[in-house]
């Protein structure tokens, strides 16, 4: 418990007011440091403000970050209220994750890796935000190092198979959390087929059904896949008889 020095005054302000205040909101604030649990991600805008939302999934943490920097423009102008700022503007922000050093940030959006600073405990990532707009960022304790399709051998019209897609980091173990993979199958004319699409990877593994109809043509087909967190790809020559 913490005593304060300060003196009661049932009048009016007094020239004390601010200064009691000053301290109190010093001590309340030394209190919130203490007694609050770290947030997982905090964002501070260049100019205006930034929302942020963490999920998490196996260990991952998956990061929203919304740009909600405001301007005016032509409507503000139109609806003659100059404190209405309708119209999104780009702005660079300042994102700091709790996450154990050495790992490892990827923006979905673009696919692309992420450099990084690492700050009293937290990764410090910049980002430009268009505006308006958002980037979400996932947080990996290892690289994602190499994607990978298996080939399950010469394969038979009319029955159906499983082709097994897998993501695995720098020391060869898969990649855990969830992710987007996406696939494109085409027959040997170029033709896409309908097994094409977007697949949940869940701890690095992926299963896309494929059963090549009795009546389509027997030959080389093609698998070639995109995993959207690191943008790495892989493919295969399927052997259709």
């Amino acid at each position: 418990m913490t005593k304060l020095e300060m003196k009661y005054d049932w009048g009016a302000y007094t020239s004390k007011t601010d200064e009691y205040l000053a301290e109190a909101r010093a001590l309340l604030a030394q209190l919130k440091e203490r007694l609050e649990p770290p947030q997982p991600a905090l964002a501070q805008g260049s100019e205006g403000e930034v929302f942020v939302d963490t999920r998490e999934r196996d260990g991952i943490k998956y990061v929203v970050v919304v740009n909600n920097n405001r301007q005016p423009g032509p409507y503000t102008e139109w609806m003659k209220r100059p404190t209405w700022m309708p119209y999104g503007k780009a702005q660079q922000a300042q994102v700091s994750i709790l996450a154990p050093q050495g790992s490892v940030v990827y923006e979905f959006i673009t696919s692309k890796k992420l450099p990084t600073e690492y700050r009293d405990g937290r990764l410090v990532v910049t980002l430009d935000l268009p505006p308006a707009g958002g980037r979400i960022l996932c947080v990996y304790p290892a690289a994602i190092s190499k994607l990978s399709v298996e080939n399950p051998g010469p394969l038979t019209r009319g029955t159906p198979t499983t082709l097994k897609v897998s993501l695995t980091d720098d020391a060869g173990k898969p990649v855990t959390g969830r992710q987007l993979l996406q696939v494109t199958l085409t027959d040997p004319k170029g033709e896409e087929r309908d097994e094409s699409g977007w697949y949940r990877m869940e701890n690095g593994q992926a299963s896309v059904p494929f059963c090549p109809a009795l009546n389509e043509n027997a030959g080389n087909w093609k698998i070639a896949a995109v995993e959207r967190t690191s943008g790495l790809t892989a493919g295969e020559n399927l052997v259709v008889k």
